[in-house]
């Protein structure tokens, strides 16, 4: 039975902790092919997820950490960000748990993009950073990288 908490489901991307809002996750899935390459800066490609293409997001470069250029990736998060359904490649899922009692509100002065995280919490010893997927990609963002992801060849 739910404490009435809100659900985040905690990834690994790069060694750091993250979690990303559980209303914003479809679904977490493995061995994504990248059906097409992109030209585009956010976006690295598409993947075929349901029967459809979707684009597979470059988090990491958005993020500023280490950047790789694949062609297969292990796990996915699938998320929808402003009505968009979008791919963010992750290294590991640590689980869904409750959102912890200890949040902290994020330093925003040592961002380049100030509504990329929205708090730190407190998770089994290790700071988590809240994604704010909405302040990480804007609408324009999305359309931009919706249109990106067309395959260039």
């Amino acid at each position: 039975m739910s404490s009435g908490k809100e659900l985040i489901l905690i990834v690994s991307i790069d060694g750091c902790k993250f979690s990303i809002n559980i209303k914003d996750l479809i679904e977490v899935t493995e061995n994504l092919d990248l059906s097409s390459k992109s030209q585009g800066e956010e976006c690295i490609g598409k993947v075929e997820f349901r029967g459809s293409e979707i684009p597979l997001v470059d988090i990491k470069k958005r993020l500023s950490l280490t950047e790789d250029a694949k062609s297969v990736y292990e796990t996915a998060a699938v998320v929808r960000v402003w009505n968009e359904i979008l791919a963010i490649p992750i290294d590991s899922v640590e689980g869904v748990f409750e959102a912890g009692s200890a949040f902290f509100p994020f330093p925003q002065m040592i961002l380049r993009d100030k509504n990329a995280f929205t708090f730190i919490h407190d998770w089994n010893g290790e700071f988590v950073l809240h994604m704010n997927l909405p302040g990480i990609y804007s609408k324009e963002t999305i359309i931009k990288i919706s249109r990106d992801g067309q395959s260039k060849s």
